[in-house]
């Protein structure tokens, strides 16, 4: 089992994943993601000779990466702010 990322979409029916640490770039059919998938999603695939047998949503580990980055947007949010108060 390997981690991925549902990178992007292209066109209508093409997903692309990158998979594991080297992210390795999958181009695959978008009706075999799971229906809650969506861009930035954290995903576990199942590969076999170089080809993708099964996906499943990591929903905890998309749930936790969302949160994280939230937290970092409103810091900078805030840290914008604070530079504009400050006059820099």
């Amino acid at each position: 089992m390997d981690k991925a990322v549902l990178d992007r979409f292209e066109d209508q029916h093409v997903a692309v994943l990158l998979v594991g640490s080297q992210e390795k770039e999958f181009l695959i059919h978008r009706e075999l993601l799971p229906s809650e998938a969506k861009e930035g999603s954290l995903l576990v695939v199942e590969r076999e000779d170089n080809e993708i047998k099964s996906i499943q949503l990591d929903q905890s580990a998309t749930q936790a990466q969302t949160k994280r980055i939230q937290g970092k947007m409103a810091q900078l949010r805030e840290q914008k702010g604070m530079r504009k108060k400050n006059g820099d």
